[in-house]
């Protein structure tokens, strides 16, 4: 059990607050550049890797946690290919729908990351508690991943649509 805050900690966090912060614009509904919708994914898996390689004293069995990818990945993939995507080429500018999907999943991976980190910390039996919270955090990241992909596969043959406004 460790007792102390570390760099590796740091940097969990920080890709859960940067997954958090990408996933903004997108919830109010503002135009987003094209390459912005893999951001949130990105600092996701990050962290979700960082968070599983370091997990405790046990890391989680290959066979849960990639389930909970794979799970993850569908989901996302089906809630990306179902979204009303709009898209301006001229200015390869994405509108998303004002859904609050991935800014939800986004807020959820970051509880599911601050728990993992913080049970050890308090002085609890944090080795379980943190191996299923790793196990939550890859499915958030492989949903926002298997959305992104989607939504980019998408891209290439939406109909152009003109968008106010800038980024």
């Amino acid at each position: 059990m460790r007792n102390s805050f570390n760099f590796n900690d740091l940097l969990i966090l920080l890709g859960a607050a940067g997954c958090v912060w990408a996933t903004v614009r997108e919830a109010r509904g503002r135009a987003i550049p094209q390459l912005h919708v893999i951001v949130p994914s990105l600092f996701a898996t990050l962290s979700a890797l960082i968070l599983l390689l370091l997990s405790a004293a046990a890391p989680p069995q290959p066979t849960n946690w990639e389930i909970a990818l794979l799970v993850g990945l569908l989901v996302g993939a089906v809630r990306g290919t179902w979204m009303c995507v709009r898209v301006d080429h001229q200015w390869n500018l994405v509108l998303l729908p004002r859904t609050k999907d991935g800014w939800t999943i986004a807020l959820g991976f970051a509880l599911l990351v601050t728990i993992a980190i913080a049970t050890p910390l308090a002085g609890g039996a944090g080795a379980p508690y943190q191996v299923v919270m790793a196990i939550g955090a890859v499915f958030c990241a492989g949903f926002l991943v298997g959305r992104a992909g989607a939504i980019l596969i998408r891209l290439r043959v939406l109909p152009h649509f003109q968008l106010r406004g800038g980024y």
